[in-house]
Protein backbone atom coordinates (compact mmCIF):
# COMPACT_ATOMS: atom_id res chain seq x y z
CA UNK A 1 0.00 0.00 0.00
CA UNK A 2 1.19 3.48 -1.04
CA UNK A 3 2.26 5.93 1.88
CA UNK A 4 0.01 8.59 -0.01
CA UNK A 5 -2.86 6.03 -0.15
CA UNK A 6 -2.76 5.46 3.53
CA UNK A 7 -2.45 8.88 4.49
CA UNK A 8 -5.69 9.34 2.13
CA UNK A 9 -7.56 7.36 4.43
CA UNK A 10 -6.94 8.86 7.41
CA UNK A 11 -7.82 11.75 5.67
CA UNK A 12 -10.97 10.95 4.95
CA UNK A 13 -11.63 8.55 7.98
CA UNK A 14 -11.18 12.11 9.81
CA UNK A 15 -13.57 13.74 7.32
CA UNK A 16 -15.58 10.86 8.55
CA UNK A 17 -15.56 11.86 12.11
CA UNK A 18 -15.81 14.87 11.77
CA UNK A 19 -19.40 16.78 13.47
CA UNK A 20 -21.98 15.78 11.30
CA UNK A 21 -24.32 18.36 9.47
CA UNK A 22 -27.37 18.68 10.91
CA UNK A 23 -30.34 20.43 8.61
CA UNK A 24 -34.45 19.62 8.40
CA UNK A 25 -35.25 21.00 4.67
CA UNK A 26 -35.54 17.64 2.69
CA UNK A 27 -35.21 14.30 4.11
CA UNK A 28 -35.49 12.22 1.01
CA UNK A 29 -34.69 13.38 -2.78
CA UNK A 30 -38.59 13.18 -4.00
CA UNK A 31 -39.24 16.02 -1.98
CA UNK A 32 -36.40 17.92 -4.13
CA UNK A 33 -37.95 17.20 -7.72
CA UNK A 34 -36.51 16.75 -10.96
CA UNK A 35 -32.76 17.53 -11.60
CA UNK A 36 -32.55 17.65 -7.30
CA UNK A 37 -31.60 15.47 -4.82
CA UNK A 38 -31.68 15.78 -1.06
CA UNK A 39 -28.17 16.09 0.83
CA UNK A 40 -27.69 17.51 4.24
CA UNK A 41 -31.57 18.35 4.93
CA UNK A 42 -31.04 20.34 1.57
CA UNK A 43 -32.12 20.34 -2.00
CA UNK A 44 -28.58 20.28 -4.47
CA UNK A 45 -28.57 20.55 -7.82
CA UNK A 46 -27.13 17.76 -9.75
CA UNK A 47 -25.05 18.37 -12.29
CA UNK A 48 -22.14 17.00 -13.91
CA UNK A 49 -18.44 18.64 -13.29
CA UNK A 50 -17.87 21.78 -15.59
CA UNK A 51 -14.28 19.82 -17.09
CA UNK A 52 -12.64 16.68 -16.38
CA UNK A 53 -11.65 15.64 -12.89
CA UNK A 54 -8.16 13.58 -12.32
CA UNK A 55 -9.48 11.02 -9.72
CA UNK A 56 -7.72 9.10 -6.91
CA UNK A 57 -9.29 5.82 -5.88
CA UNK A 58 -8.17 4.62 -2.54
CA UNK A 59 -10.11 0.77 -1.79
CA UNK A 60 -9.08 -0.81 2.20
CA UNK A 61 -5.83 -2.45 2.49
CA UNK A 62 -7.39 -5.62 2.34
CA UNK A 63 -9.37 -4.96 -1.04
CA UNK A 64 -8.38 -7.31 -4.17
CA UNK A 65 -8.56 -3.51 -5.86
CA UNK A 66 -5.58 -0.89 -6.23
CA UNK A 67 -4.80 2.33 -5.37
CA UNK A 68 -5.69 3.85 -9.01
CA UNK A 69 -4.93 7.13 -10.82
CA UNK A 70 -7.90 7.49 -13.16
CA UNK A 71 -7.45 10.26 -15.91
CA UNK A 72 -10.26 12.83 -17.69
CA UNK A 73 -12.91 11.71 -16.06
CA UNK A 74 -16.46 12.82 -16.81
CA UNK A 75 -19.70 10.98 -16.89
CA UNK A 76 -23.50 11.91 -15.71
CA UNK A 77 -24.59 13.34 -12.62
CA UNK A 78 -26.45 10.39 -11.52
CA UNK A 79 -24.41 7.80 -12.89
CA UNK A 80 -20.74 9.04 -11.98
CA UNK A 81 -19.26 5.34 -12.24
CA UNK A 82 -15.84 4.84 -11.50
CA UNK A 83 -13.15 1.28 -11.56
CA UNK A 84 -10.28 0.77 -9.43
CA UNK A 85 -7.30 -0.93 -11.16
CA UNK A 86 -5.73 -4.95 -10.07
CA UNK A 87 -3.11 -5.19 -7.62
CA UNK A 88 -0.06 -7.39 -8.61
CA UNK A 89 2.89 -8.74 -6.74
CA UNK A 90 5.94 -7.37 -7.21
CA UNK A 91 8.88 -9.28 -6.43
CA UNK A 92 12.55 -7.67 -5.76
CA UNK A 93 15.84 -9.18 -5.51
CA UNK A 94 19.38 -8.12 -5.26
CA UNK A 95 21.94 -9.91 -7.03
CA UNK A 96 23.90 -12.26 -5.29
CA UNK A 97 27.42 -11.67 -3.89
CA UNK A 98 29.28 -14.16 -2.50
CA UNK A 99 31.45 -11.42 -1.03
CA UNK A 100 29.16 -9.26 0.67
CA UNK A 101 28.34 -9.39 4.08
CA UNK A 102 24.49 -11.72 4.55
CA UNK A 103 21.59 -8.35 4.41
CA UNK A 104 20.39 -9.50 7.79
CA UNK A 105 17.63 -5.57 7.89
CA UNK A 106 17.07 -3.38 5.03
CA UNK A 107 13.53 -1.70 4.61
CA UNK A 108 12.49 -1.59 0.53
CA UNK A 109 11.19 1.37 -1.54
CA UNK A 110 9.37 1.82 -4.46
CA UNK A 111 8.70 5.61 -5.93
CA UNK A 112 7.23 5.47 -9.02
CA UNK A 113 6.24 9.07 -10.78
CA UNK A 114 1.68 9.85 -10.06
CA UNK A 115 0.27 10.43 -13.63
CA UNK A 116 -1.54 13.19 -11.99
CA UNK A 117 0.27 16.11 -12.87
CA UNK A 118 1.85 17.75 -10.01
CA UNK A 119 0.94 14.94 -7.45
CA UNK A 120 3.99 13.04 -5.56
CA UNK A 121 5.64 10.63 -6.73
CA UNK A 122 3.70 7.19 -5.76
CA UNK A 123 5.95 5.27 -2.94
CA UNK A 124 5.47 1.98 -2.18
CA UNK A 125 7.65 0.34 0.77
CA UNK A 126 7.75 -2.87 3.13
CA UNK A 127 10.42 -4.72 5.15
CA UNK A 128 12.60 -7.79 4.59
CA UNK A 129 11.22 -10.69 5.95
CA UNK A 130 13.33 -11.77 8.92
CA UNK A 131 12.93 -15.04 7.75
CA UNK A 132 15.21 -13.92 4.36
CA UNK A 133 17.50 -15.72 2.63
CA UNK A 134 20.08 -13.49 3.03
CA UNK A 135 22.84 -14.66 0.53
CA UNK A 136 19.88 -13.18 -2.22
CA UNK A 137 17.47 -10.64 -0.12
CA UNK A 138 13.98 -10.83 -1.28
CA UNK A 139 11.17 -8.38 -1.17
CA UNK A 140 7.52 -8.39 -1.94
CA UNK A 141 4.88 -5.93 -1.83
CA UNK A 142 1.57 -5.82 -3.84
CA UNK A 143 1.28 -2.65 -6.40
CA UNK A 144 -0.86 -1.33 -8.73
CA UNK A 145 -0.73 -3.62 -12.03
CA UNK A 146 -0.91 -0.04 -13.64
CA UNK A 147 2.33 0.97 -12.87
CA UNK A 148 3.83 -2.41 -14.71
CA UNK A 149 5.89 -1.45 -17.11
CA UNK A 150 7.08 2.43 -15.93
CA UNK A 151 10.38 3.48 -14.72
CA UNK A 152 10.62 3.77 -10.90
CA UNK A 153 13.19 3.51 -8.60
CA UNK A 154 14.08 0.99 -6.61
CA UNK A 155 15.90 1.65 -2.99
CA UNK A 156 16.67 -0.93 -0.81
CA UNK A 157 18.10 0.82 2.90
CA UNK A 158 19.97 -1.19 5.13
CA UNK A 159 18.75 -1.07 8.73
CA UNK A 160 20.61 -1.64 11.75
CA UNK A 161 23.54 -4.37 12.07
CA UNK A 162 23.36 -4.05 8.16
CA UNK A 163 23.70 -0.84 7.86
CA UNK A 164 27.38 -0.87 9.45
CA UNK A 165 28.44 -3.03 6.49
CA UNK A 166 25.92 -2.39 3.49
CA UNK A 167 25.61 1.19 2.06
CA UNK A 168 22.08 1.92 0.14
CA UNK A 169 21.36 0.22 -3.02
CA UNK A 170 19.12 2.42 -6.15
CA UNK A 171 18.31 1.57 -9.37
CA UNK A 172 15.97 2.91 -11.92
CA UNK A 173 14.43 0.59 -13.82
CA UNK A 174 11.01 -0.87 -15.38
CA UNK A 175 8.39 -1.77 -12.75
CA UNK A 176 8.07 -5.44 -13.79
CA UNK A 177 6.64 -9.07 -11.40
CA UNK A 178 9.88 -9.85 -10.85
CA UNK A 179 12.90 -7.14 -10.78
CA UNK A 180 16.65 -8.10 -10.04
CA UNK A 181 18.47 -5.09 -8.34
CA UNK A 182 22.14 -4.96 -9.95
CA UNK A 183 24.71 -4.84 -7.04
CA UNK A 184 27.70 -1.96 -7.52
CA UNK A 185 30.99 -4.06 -8.74
CA UNK A 186 32.59 -0.67 -8.08
CA UNK A 187 33.35 0.87 -4.09
CA UNK A 188 34.93 3.59 -3.70
CA UNK A 189 36.34 4.42 0.61
CA UNK A 190 36.06 7.54 2.02
CA UNK A 191 38.40 7.46 5.21
CA UNK A 192 39.89 10.42 8.01
CA UNK A 193 40.62 10.39 11.38
CA UNK A 194 38.84 12.73 13.78
CA UNK A 195 40.78 14.54 16.08
CA UNK A 196 40.04 17.21 19.11
CA UNK A 197 41.39 20.15 19.53
CA UNK A 198 44.41 19.30 21.26
CA UNK A 199 44.95 16.28 19.10
CA UNK A 200 43.33 13.46 21.22
CA UNK A 201 40.90 11.24 18.84
CA UNK A 202 37.43 11.61 19.14
CA UNK A 203 35.51 8.02 19.52
CA UNK A 204 32.04 7.44 18.90
CA UNK A 205 30.66 9.63 16.60
CA UNK A 206 28.48 8.16 13.87
CA UNK A 207 29.96 8.91 10.22
CA UNK A 208 27.75 8.85 6.91
CA UNK A 209 28.04 10.08 3.38
CA UNK A 210 25.83 11.68 1.58
CA UNK A 211 25.16 12.81 -2.06
CA UNK A 212 22.85 15.55 -1.16
CA UNK A 213 20.06 14.56 0.73
CA UNK A 214 20.39 11.06 -0.08
CA UNK A 215 22.65 8.66 2.06
CA UNK A 216 25.04 6.76 -0.17
CA UNK A 217 27.54 5.21 1.80
CA UNK A 218 27.12 2.18 4.82
CA UNK A 219 26.95 4.07 8.76
CA UNK A 220 30.30 3.56 10.15
CA UNK A 221 31.53 4.90 14.27
CA UNK A 222 34.68 6.34 14.65
CA UNK A 223 37.03 3.70 16.56
CA UNK A 224 39.20 4.50 19.85
CA UNK A 225 41.86 6.11 17.57
CA UNK A 226 39.31 8.68 15.48
CA UNK A 227 39.14 6.61 12.41
CA UNK A 228 36.03 5.95 10.54
CA UNK A 229 35.52 4.44 7.05
CA UNK A 230 32.74 4.63 4.37
CA UNK A 231 32.04 2.85 1.80
CA UNK A 232 30.06 4.34 -1.73
CA UNK A 233 28.98 2.15 -4.34
CA UNK A 234 30.11 4.02 -7.62
CA UNK A 235 26.75 3.77 -9.39
CA UNK A 236 25.37 5.95 -6.40
CA UNK A 237 27.34 8.97 -7.65
CA UNK A 238 26.27 11.16 -10.82
CA UNK A 239 29.53 11.54 -12.16
CA UNK A 240 32.24 9.91 -10.29
CA UNK A 241 34.82 12.55 -10.88
CA UNK A 242 32.40 15.56 -10.36
CA UNK A 243 30.48 14.33 -7.17
CA UNK A 244 29.58 17.01 -4.57
CA UNK A 245 29.77 13.93 -1.41
CA UNK A 246 29.98 15.11 2.14
CA UNK A 247 30.32 13.74 5.18
CA UNK A 248 28.76 14.02 8.33
CA UNK A 249 30.20 13.48 11.94
CA UNK A 250 27.27 12.88 14.30
CA UNK A 251 27.95 12.61 18.19
CA UNK A 252 26.45 10.12 20.59
CA UNK A 253 23.14 10.86 21.71
CA UNK A 254 23.05 12.63 24.68
CA UNK A 255 27.15 13.39 24.09
CA UNK A 256 28.33 17.54 25.06
CA UNK A 257 29.78 17.02 21.57
CA UNK A 258 28.78 19.45 18.41
CA UNK A 259 28.41 17.82 14.87
CA UNK A 260 31.01 18.09 12.16
CA UNK A 261 29.76 18.63 8.32
CA UNK A 262 32.62 18.35 5.48
CA UNK A 263 32.68 20.62 2.32
CA UNK A 264 31.12 19.11 -0.53
CA UNK A 265 34.12 17.05 -2.53
CA UNK A 266 34.72 14.91 -5.90
CA UNK A 267 35.10 11.13 -5.57
CA UNK A 268 36.57 9.82 -8.63
CA UNK A 269 38.63 7.25 -6.24
CA UNK A 270 39.34 6.23 -2.54
CA UNK A 271 39.56 9.66 -0.76
CA UNK A 272 41.47 9.94 2.36
CA UNK A 273 40.14 13.12 4.28
CA UNK A 274 43.05 12.71 6.54
CA UNK A 275 43.24 14.79 9.96
CA UNK A 276 39.78 16.36 10.85
CA UNK A 277 40.27 18.85 13.69
CA UNK A 278 37.88 20.22 15.95
CA UNK A 279 37.45 23.32 17.36
CA UNK A 280 38.21 24.15 20.58
CA UNK A 281 35.42 24.30 23.31
CA UNK A 282 34.41 23.97 26.63
CA UNK A 283 32.14 21.92 28.68
CA UNK A 284 28.46 23.01 28.25
CA UNK A 285 26.81 24.62 30.91
CA UNK A 286 23.41 24.53 32.00
CA UNK A 287 20.95 27.45 30.90
CA UNK A 288 17.15 27.87 31.85
CA UNK A 289 14.81 29.80 29.18
CA UNK A 290 11.96 31.58 30.61
CA UNK A 291 9.06 32.17 27.73
CA UNK A 292 6.49 34.80 28.18
CA UNK A 293 3.76 35.79 26.36
CA UNK A 294 3.55 39.65 26.03
CA UNK A 295 5.91 40.73 28.29
CA UNK A 296 7.91 39.64 30.76
CA UNK A 297 5.57 39.13 33.46
CA UNK A 298 3.36 37.55 31.47
CA UNK A 299 1.96 34.48 31.19
CA UNK A 300 3.77 31.66 31.06
CA UNK A 301 4.25 29.31 27.55
CA UNK A 302 4.30 26.00 28.29
CA UNK A 303 5.10 23.79 25.38
CA UNK A 304 6.56 25.50 23.20
CA UNK A 305 10.40 24.22 21.22
CA UNK A 306 13.37 26.49 22.44
CA UNK A 307 16.29 25.65 19.62
CA UNK A 308 19.51 27.01 20.32
CA UNK A 309 22.12 26.83 17.52
CA UNK A 310 25.63 28.13 17.16
CA UNK A 311 28.80 27.88 14.43
CA UNK A 312 31.98 26.97 16.34
CA UNK A 313 33.72 26.86 13.20
CA UNK A 314 33.64 27.09 8.68
CA UNK A 315 36.91 26.53 7.17
CA UNK A 316 38.09 24.89 4.22
CA UNK A 317 37.60 21.38 5.68
CA UNK A 318 33.75 22.29 6.69
CA UNK A 319 31.29 23.08 9.35
CA UNK A 320 31.47 22.70 13.33
CA UNK A 321 28.05 23.51 15.19
CA UNK A 322 26.12 23.04 17.74
CA UNK A 323 22.57 22.74 17.99
CA UNK A 324 20.50 21.73 21.35
CA UNK A 325 16.62 21.73 21.75
CA UNK A 326 13.96 20.69 24.64
CA UNK A 327 10.30 21.98 25.32
CA UNK A 328 9.34 24.18 27.89
CA UNK A 329 6.89 23.18 30.97
CA UNK A 330 4.13 23.89 32.21
CA UNK A 331 5.96 27.36 33.86
CA UNK A 332 7.19 28.36 30.64
CA UNK A 333 11.23 27.05 31.39
CA UNK A 334 13.35 24.69 29.12
CA UNK A 335 16.76 23.53 30.31
CA UNK A 336 19.41 23.14 28.08
CA UNK A 337 23.34 22.13 28.47
CA UNK A 338 24.64 24.53 26.14
CA UNK A 339 28.22 25.38 25.11
CA UNK A 340 29.34 28.47 27.21
CA UNK A 341 31.15 31.71 26.33
CA UNK A 342 33.26 33.79 28.77
CA UNK A 343 32.56 37.27 30.36
CA UNK A 344 34.85 38.51 27.59
CA UNK A 345 34.10 36.45 24.36
CA UNK A 346 30.34 35.98 24.85
CA UNK A 347 29.30 32.91 22.48
CA UNK A 348 26.36 33.65 20.36
CA UNK A 349 23.27 31.57 19.64
CA UNK A 350 20.66 31.52 17.12
CA UNK A 351 17.36 31.41 18.73
CA UNK A 352 13.79 29.92 18.08
CA UNK A 353 10.80 29.36 19.91
CA UNK A 354 8.13 27.44 18.43
CA UNK A 355 4.94 27.87 20.58
CA UNK A 356 2.30 24.66 19.89
CA UNK A 357 -0.27 25.60 17.01
CA UNK A 358 -3.45 26.17 19.26
CA UNK A 359 -1.07 28.70 21.40
CA UNK A 360 -1.81 32.36 21.46
CA UNK A 361 1.55 33.71 21.21
CA UNK A 362 4.21 33.45 17.62
CA UNK A 363 6.68 31.92 16.42
CA UNK A 364 9.98 34.26 17.96
CA UNK A 365 13.58 34.09 16.56
CA UNK A 366 16.65 35.60 17.95
CA UNK A 367 20.04 36.23 16.22
CA UNK A 368 23.10 36.79 17.95
CA UNK A 369 21.97 35.86 21.09
CA UNK A 370 24.61 36.17 23.53
CA UNK A 371 25.56 33.61 26.56
CA UNK A 372 28.32 33.61 28.87
CA UNK A 373 29.24 30.83 31.67
CA UNK A 374 26.09 28.76 33.07
CA UNK A 375 25.69 26.86 35.62
CA UNK A 376 25.19 22.90 36.31
CA UNK A 377 21.87 20.67 35.99
CA UNK A 378 20.99 21.41 39.64
CA UNK A 379 21.36 25.41 39.62
CA UNK A 380 21.52 26.60 35.80
CA UNK A 381 22.14 29.99 35.32
CA UNK A 382 19.21 31.43 33.92
CA UNK A 383 18.89 34.04 30.69
CA UNK A 384 16.73 37.28 29.89
CA UNK A 385 13.02 36.23 29.63
CA UNK A 386 12.14 35.73 25.67
CA UNK A 387 8.88 37.87 25.47
CA UNK A 388 6.46 36.14 22.38
CA UNK A 389 4.31 38.30 20.58
CA UNK A 390 0.68 37.27 20.23
CA UNK A 391 -0.48 35.87 16.92
CA UNK A 392 -3.02 37.15 14.65
CA UNK A 393 -6.63 35.97 15.74
CA UNK A 394 -8.75 34.99 12.16
CA UNK A 395 -12.58 34.81 12.97
CA UNK A 396 -15.07 34.53 10.37
CA UNK A 397 -18.41 32.71 9.45
CA UNK A 398 -18.47 30.44 6.86
CA UNK A 399 -21.82 30.40 4.81
CA UNK A 400 -23.19 27.87 1.51
CA UNK A 401 -24.04 30.13 -1.29
CA UNK A 402 -27.59 30.62 -0.30
CA UNK A 403 -26.19 32.26 3.19
CA UNK A 404 -27.21 28.99 4.84
CA UNK A 405 -24.21 28.43 8.21
CA UNK A 406 -22.06 26.07 7.69
CA UNK A 407 -21.44 24.01 10.60
CA UNK A 408 -19.00 21.06 11.30
CA UNK A 409 -16.85 22.72 8.56
CA UNK A 410 -12.93 21.23 9.42
CA UNK A 411 -10.76 24.64 8.74
CA UNK A 412 -6.74 24.17 8.14
CA UNK A 413 -4.83 26.58 7.21
CA UNK A 414 -1.39 25.87 6.15
CA UNK A 415 1.36 28.82 5.91
CA UNK A 416 3.05 28.63 2.54
CA UNK A 417 5.52 31.85 2.90
CA UNK A 418 7.08 33.05 5.71
CA UNK A 419 6.26 36.61 6.76
CA UNK A 420 9.38 38.78 5.25
CA UNK A 421 9.72 40.97 8.78
CA UNK A 422 10.61 37.69 10.39
CA UNK A 423 13.80 36.95 11.05
CA UNK A 424 13.55 33.22 11.17
CA UNK A 425 12.80 33.20 7.23
CA UNK A 426 12.01 29.81 6.19
CA UNK A 427 14.03 27.83 8.59
CA UNK A 428 11.51 27.75 11.05
CA UNK A 429 8.03 26.66 9.59
CA UNK A 430 4.95 27.31 11.55
CA UNK A 431 2.38 24.05 11.96
CA UNK A 432 -1.17 23.95 10.05
CA UNK A 433 -3.35 25.61 12.49
CA UNK A 434 -7.01 23.79 12.66
CA UNK A 435 -10.52 24.85 13.43
CA UNK A 436 -13.93 23.62 12.94
CA UNK A 437 -16.81 25.87 12.67
CA UNK A 438 -19.22 26.00 15.59
CA UNK A 439 -23.35 25.66 14.86
CA UNK A 440 -23.18 29.10 14.12
CA UNK A 441 -20.51 28.85 10.84
CA UNK A 442 -18.22 30.69 12.97
CA UNK A 443 -14.20 29.68 14.11
CA UNK A 444 -11.25 31.14 14.91
CA UNK A 445 -7.91 30.32 14.11
CA UNK A 446 -4.17 31.46 15.65
CA UNK A 447 -1.77 32.01 12.94
CA UNK A 448 1.81 33.60 12.92
CA UNK A 449 2.42 35.85 9.89
CA UNK A 450 2.65 35.00 6.54
CA UNK A 451 1.12 33.74 3.27
CA UNK A 452 -1.54 31.10 4.11
CA UNK A 453 -3.31 28.00 1.72
CA UNK A 454 -6.53 27.79 4.17
CA UNK A 455 -8.55 24.64 3.19
CA UNK A 456 -12.52 24.14 4.35
CA UNK A 457 -13.63 21.14 4.21
CA UNK A 458 -17.70 20.09 4.72
CA UNK A 459 -18.56 17.28 6.86
CA UNK A 460 -19.81 14.37 5.11
CA UNK A 461 -23.00 14.46 3.36
CA UNK A 462 -23.23 18.41 3.87
CA UNK A 463 -24.44 20.35 0.90
CA UNK A 464 -21.91 22.65 0.45
CA UNK A 465 -18.77 22.15 -1.63
CA UNK A 466 -15.11 21.76 -0.74
CA UNK A 467 -12.93 25.47 -1.35
CA UNK A 468 -9.53 26.17 -0.92
CA UNK A 469 -8.27 29.75 -0.96
CA UNK A 470 -4.43 30.56 -1.71
CA UNK A 471 -2.65 33.82 -0.90
CA UNK A 472 -4.24 34.76 2.46
CA UNK A 473 -1.79 37.45 4.11
CA UNK A 474 -1.54 37.53 7.66
CA UNK A 475 0.84 40.89 8.21
CA UNK A 476 3.03 40.93 11.28
CA UNK A 477 1.67 44.19 12.12
CA UNK A 478 -2.09 43.07 11.79
CA UNK A 479 -4.46 43.59 14.36
CA UNK A 480 -6.39 41.05 16.33
CA UNK A 481 -8.79 39.82 15.13
CA UNK A 482 -9.03 40.00 11.96
CA UNK A 483 -12.33 39.40 10.42
CA UNK A 484 -12.91 36.76 7.40
CA UNK A 485 -16.10 35.85 6.69
CA UNK A 486 -16.10 33.11 4.39
CA UNK A 487 -18.99 32.26 1.53
CA UNK A 488 -18.58 28.87 -0.23
CA UNK A 489 -19.14 28.63 -3.87
CA UNK A 490 -22.73 27.31 -5.22
CA UNK A 491 -22.48 23.32 -4.91
CA UNK A 492 -23.91 20.44 -7.47
CA UNK A 493 -23.45 16.62 -6.97
CA UNK A 494 -22.88 13.87 -8.61
CA UNK A 495 -22.96 10.50 -7.75
CA UNK A 496 -22.20 7.23 -8.70
CA UNK A 497 -20.35 3.28 -7.94
CA UNK A 498 -17.11 2.45 -7.20
CA UNK A 499 -16.40 -0.99 -8.03
CA UNK A 500 -13.15 -3.30 -8.70
CA UNK A 501 -11.66 -4.58 -11.39
CA UNK A 502 -14.03 -7.68 -11.33
CA UNK A 503 -17.00 -5.12 -11.43
CA UNK A 504 -17.82 -6.57 -7.91
CA UNK A 505 -18.45 -3.08 -5.53
CA UNK A 506 -16.06 -1.11 -3.15
CA UNK A 507 -17.54 -0.56 -0.21
CA UNK A 508 -15.87 2.04 1.82
CA UNK A 509 -13.51 3.24 -0.88
CA UNK A 510 -12.04 6.59 -0.87
CA UNK A 511 -12.54 8.86 -3.90
CA UNK A 512 -10.85 12.36 -4.32
CA UNK A 513 -11.32 14.51 -7.55
CA UNK A 514 -8.33 16.99 -8.67
CA UNK A 515 -8.29 20.01 -11.13
CA UNK A 516 -4.94 19.86 -12.54
CA UNK A 517 -2.47 22.79 -12.44
CA UNK A 518 -0.89 22.08 -16.03
CA UNK A 519 -2.17 19.76 -19.03
CA UNK A 520 1.20 17.46 -18.38
CA UNK A 521 3.07 15.58 -15.90
CA UNK A 522 6.07 17.07 -17.73
CA UNK A 523 8.15 19.51 -15.60
CA UNK A 524 4.74 20.05 -13.97
CA UNK A 525 5.32 22.46 -10.45
CA UNK A 526 1.90 23.43 -9.76
CA UNK A 527 -0.07 20.91 -7.36
CA UNK A 528 -3.48 19.59 -8.63
CA UNK A 529 -6.25 21.50 -6.40
CA UNK A 530 -8.13 18.89 -4.18
CA UNK A 531 -12.23 19.87 -5.13
CA UNK A 532 -14.04 17.03 -3.31
CA UNK A 533 -13.48 14.19 -1.47
CA UNK A 534 -15.79 11.47 0.00
CA UNK A 535 -16.11 7.83 0.90
CA UNK A 536 -18.19 5.25 -0.54
CA UNK A 537 -20.60 3.32 1.42
CA UNK A 538 -20.76 -0.30 2.25
CA UNK A 539 -22.38 -0.79 -1.03
CA UNK A 540 -19.41 1.24 -3.08
CA UNK A 541 -22.06 3.96 -3.74
CA UNK A 542 -21.15 7.89 -3.10
CA UNK A 543 -22.60 11.07 -3.69
CA UNK A 544 -20.01 14.10 -3.52
CA UNK A 545 -20.93 17.98 -3.72
CA UNK A 546 -18.57 19.57 -5.72
CA UNK A 547 -18.19 23.80 -6.95
CA UNK A 548 -20.18 24.57 -9.84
Amino acid sequence: MSARAALVSIVLLAGCAAKPFVAARCQQDSQCGDGFACTGGACVARAAPPATWAVELSPRADSTAAFTELHDVSGAATTFDLRAGAKTTLSATLAADAAATPLMAAHFVLTVPSTIPGQPDLQFETDLPTVANTATPAFSLDVPKAIVGRTGTFEVLPLSPSDAHEAPVRASLPVAAQVELPRPSTRLTVRGRLLSAVGDPRAGFTARAFLGADLVSNVDVTTTDGVFTLVVPATALVTASTAAVTVDLEPATGSSDPRFGSTTFALPANVDLGDITMPAYGQPNAFQFAVHGDAADGPTVGGAIVRAWTLLADDPSGRTDFLRAAPTDGGGHATMSLLPGTTNALRDYDVAIVPPPESAYAVRCLSDFPLASGGTAQAPANVPPVILPRRAVLTGVVRGADGTLASGVMIVATRTAADASMTCGPNVGAQPATATTDDAGAFALTLDPGTYRIDYDPPSGAPFPRLTETGVVVAASASSPISHDVGLPAGALVEGTVVGPDGAALPLAGVRFFEAGCASVDACQVAPLLRAETRADATGHFRVVFAK
